[in-house]
């Protein structure tokens, strides 16, 4: 459907009109024929997008050029970035806090433990919430679009109507409280500066999903939250560089004017998870001081990100993935640099927890050792003393409440530590082998079947599966085809041997699958799909980012 520029956008109000921008074509794309297409997105919000779009857009672009220098850099094997110094002026001690308003923390009452659900799924949603209520009343909600949701308008849409009735008491089978500040605060994870929503074009380019996350959910979400005297919280992801910061801070205060808020209303956390965000970490917080409350930092993510960052560079491929994701030493140089940065500043420090690694490993009497394992891992989070912990599996909530109680957000000051850039990277234990690799790649065929059934997350044990779970599996297997390393148990690791290594693991899944029910022949295309989609996916000769993979339709 084409809708004409001039027909949109009409004022929100006298004090805040929506001025329609330079803009020749606005197309709306409806391939699953949703019925709610139309009435979500009405002249007025798709007014909003594309003046937000035409302003920002050019600068969004300049910024993924910028993330490609910076990956040059890395692939050239250039010197590193190094700590900012203590004389730049956004370092003074004295002269800056973050923004955090009493109404916030009325509202967020404590950060000690959050939850992050997938967006659209109702039934995972409901079934939290009532866990909450029984083992931790005083958790908060993350709904998340980022990593756990598969960009399809009717997830969006499913999404949307989640938040919207839990804001309003409206899901079914819910048993939480009837009034709304005696609920679990409720923040949402939009999509990150590289994704696109491919539902609305405007001058033939697909729109920011950031950009379209932030408008529609505030369009629709902002008259509740006005109504129980509620800040808008969010979660940005993939925050990579100081210059991104500036341009998320841009876009909420278009937000702010358009939606005729308070400057500094509209609050959000920020995810650190590069190897360059965790070092300009301070000076990204700067940037957003006037809206963030908090830094996220998830250790997996983090090593996803090493793992493509240093790409060319064969010395530093990673053997034992489960094993590195245990070692300490990295995680905890992370966690204190980020604290005495939180610390000085005023903000919040969460850290994300997904045991994705173990959990498709292990059964029977071996699953004890994971809880302990998880056990161990809690402890040691909460030994370092920050804010408080993100789970991404609802059954780990009565396990996490027994460690993560409300508690004075980081009151206490830290002994100041100097770190340099080797400090926050992981390290290779010393075995390589065969058995390390194989239920990598069943785990990553078993995530792309529900990928393909358009779920965008699968829950095991212990975790969750999602785009972040396929793209450590992605950058750790490519790396050993790539650069022809060696096994322990195997030799030089070549493309056939991982196409062969595919196909058996395909075998063993299936056989597992049947063990449980019979597979329909729907089913096993299905399967087959994700097998050879996983093969393509995992040995490219170049391999994609996410986010172009997602763009160019292979997913």
């Amino acid at each position: 459907m084409s809708v004409c520029a001039e027909k949109i956008g009409r004022p929100r109000s006298e004090e805040t009109p929506s001025k329609v921008l330079c803009c020749r074509s606005i197309n709306i794309s409806n391939p699953s024929g949703d019925k709610r297409t139309f009435q979500i997105l009405n002249d007025e919000l798709i007014s909003i997008i594309a003046n937000l779009h035409v302003q920002l857009e050019g600068g969004r672009v300049e910024l993924l050029k910028k993330r490609e220098r910076r990956q040059r850099d890395f692939d050239q094997n250039r010197p590193l970035p190094t700590l900012p110094k203590e004389q730049l002026p956004w370092k003074n001690q004295e002269e800056w806090r973050v923004s955090m308003p009493l109404q916030l923390l009325h509202q967020l009452k404590s950060r000690a433990l959050e939850v992050v659900l997938p967006a659209n799924n109702t039934e995972v949603i409901v079934k939290t919430l009532n866990e909450m209520q029984m083992h931790a009343n005083y958790a908060n909600l993350i709904f998340d679009y980022e990593e756990g949701v598969r960009p399809l308008w009717n997830n969006i849409l499913n999404g949307l109507q989640n938040i919207r009735g839990y804001l309003i008491g409206d899901l079914p089978n819910l048993m939480i409280p009837s009034r709304q500040e005696q609920r679990p605060a409720a923040m949402i994870r939009v999509r990150a500066l590289d994704r696109k929503e491919a539902t609305l074009q405007i001058d033939g380019n697909k729109v920011s999903a950031a950009i379209f996350d932030l408008a529609l959910h505030l369009y629709y979400l902002l008259p509740i939250l006005k109504d129980s005297r509620s800040l808008p919280l969010f979660y940005i992801p993939k925050c990579d560089h100081p210059c991104e910061a500036q341009w998320w801070a841009q876009l909420f205060t278009l937000l702010e004017k358009e939606f005729a808020l308070d400057a500094g209303t509209i609050k959000v956390t920020i995810q650190i998870d590069t190897f360059t965000s965790i070092t300009l970490a301070e000076e990204i917080l700067y940037r957003l001081k006037n809206h963030a409350t908090a830094l996220f930092i998830h250790p997996l993510s983090t090593l996803a990100n090493y793992l493509k960052s240093f790409r060319n560079q064969p010395a530093r491929a990673l053997s034992n993935l489960s094993g590195i994701e245990k070692q300490e030493e990295w995680q905890n140089n992370i966690l204190a640099h980020l604290k005495q940065i939180c610390q000085r500043r005023g903000a919040h420090l969460i850290v994300g927890h997904n045991n994705f690694l173990l959990q498709h490993r292990l059964v029977g009497p071996e699953k004890i050792l994971i809880e302990r394992i998880i056990e161990e891992e809690f402890l040691r989070i909460k030994k370092s003393e920050v804010t408080g912990i993100a789970l991404y599996h609802p059954r780990l909530l009565p396990l996490a409440s027994n460690y993560f109680h409300p508690h004075p957000e980081l009151e206490e000051e830290c002994s100041k530590r100097n770190f340099v850039p080797e400090d926050f990277f992981p390290h290779s234990s010393a075995s390589r082998t065969m058995h390390e690799i194989r239920p990598l790649l069943k785990q990553s065929i078993r995530f792309l079947y529900h990928w393909f059934k358009g779920e965008g997350h699968a829950y095991g044990e212990f975790g969750q599966d999602n785009l972040t779970t396929l793209e450590i599996l992605r950058w750790y297997i490519w790396h050993w085809p790539y650069h022809r390393i060696a096994l322990d148990d195997w030799g030089v690791i070549t493309k056939g041997v991982i196409k062969k290594s595919f196909e058996e693991e395909f075998e063993n899944l299936l056989q597992e699958e049947r063990g449980h029910a019979p597979i329909s022949s729907i089913e096993f295309s299905l399967w087959t799909k994700a097998k050879n989609k996983a093969k393509e996916l995992f040995l490219e000769e170049l391999l994609l980012e996410i986010n172009l993979v997602l763009e160019s339709g292979k997913l």
